[in-house]
Formats: C-alpha cells, sequence, structure tokens
C-alpha cells in the first residue's frame, strides 16, 4: 500500500523539530503543552485521532511556522528507505562513516543505539558482526570494512 499511500502527500515534518527550532528555550515541547499553552485547550493526548487533529490545530494557528517547514521536511521515501539515518548525524560530521554508508545501515533498519547495544553485549565482535551481518540475498548489510568498524566502535565506544 505503499505506492498508494505516497500519491497523497509531499513528504514528512517533524513538529517538535520545528517548534524547538522557532520557539527555543521553552520547558516542554510536549504536543499537550504546546497546544494548551499556544490554543488554551487541552485534548485527549495520545489518542491518535485527537493528536493528529490537535496538532492539525497547533501549526495552522503558527501560519509563520510555514515558512521553515522546508528545511524541517524529510522527503515522502524517508520512512521507507531511511527511517533512522538522524541517529547517524554525529557519525557523519565527525567522518566515522559517510552519508552513503549512514543511510545504507539506517535503510537495514539499524540506528545509533543498536551500534552502542551491540558494543554492550560483545564488544568489537559485536559491532562487526551486527554490520557485516549477510542478508538473505547474500548482501553485507552495512560494511565489512575493519577500518570503518574500528572508527565506529572508537566513536561509539567513547559515548
Amino acid at each position: 500500500m505503499w505506492d498508494e499511500f505516497c500519491l497523497y502527500f509531499n513528504g514528512f515534518i517533524d513538529t517538535r523539530i520545528l517548534f524547538r527550532s522557532e520557539y527555543p528555550g521553552r520547558q516542554s515541547y510536549k504536543q499537550c503543552d504546546l497546544v494548551s499553552d499556544f490554543l488554551g485547550e487541552s485534548y485527549d493526548a495520545h489518542n491518535a485521532l485527537y493528536d493528529c487533529k490537535s496538532l492539525f490545530k497547533l501549526v495552522q494557528s503558527h501560519g509563520n511556522l510555514a515558512s521553515h517547514f522546508c528545511k524541517h521536511t524529510f522527503d515522502g521515501m524517508y520512512p521507507k528507505y531511511c527511517q533512522n539515518d538522524l541517529s547517524f548525524k554525529a557519525l557523519v560530521e565527525n567522518k566515522v562513516m559517510s552519508k552513503q554508508l549512514a543511510k545504507k545501515a539506517a535503510s537495514t533498519g539499524l540506528c545509533k543505539k543498536h551500534f552502542i547495544l551491540s558494543i554492550q553485549r560483545n564488544g568489537i565482535d559485536g559491532l562487526r558482526a551486527l554490520l557485516s551481518q549477510i542478508n538473505s540475498s547474500g548482501v553485507v548489510r552495512v560494511t565489512t570494512s575493519k577500518s570503518i568498524i574500528q572508527k565506529v566502535y572508537d566513536f561509539c565506544h567513547m559515548k
């Protein structure tokens, strides 16, 4: 149903990041707090229907946010292929791994917390097993490069 779903949207936006960017210094960016503070309303939080309706009203009530959507928007294919690549941002920025390799890791459902967990459980051998796992098609999950695995280990192990 993914292709059909894609007919109805252009992309995704993380509204928490958007509100943090536009209203820095708030004590809370929880949706129920934003709705209460900006709209003076309360709602049945964590009910999917009411969450969506309240978020729609909240964003609609802040017309100035629309001009900032682009810098906080993810491509429509993001959830399908790169759902976790933001967790690799520090690894890419510190040249531990390339952006392309981060996207490859993310496309397999991995995120940085998986790297850390594998290290906690089995050290560098756990990380190597995770990254170099062979899938059913015979393709390496992320990489077998010893130097990249060592860099990832060193970076994550220090955290």
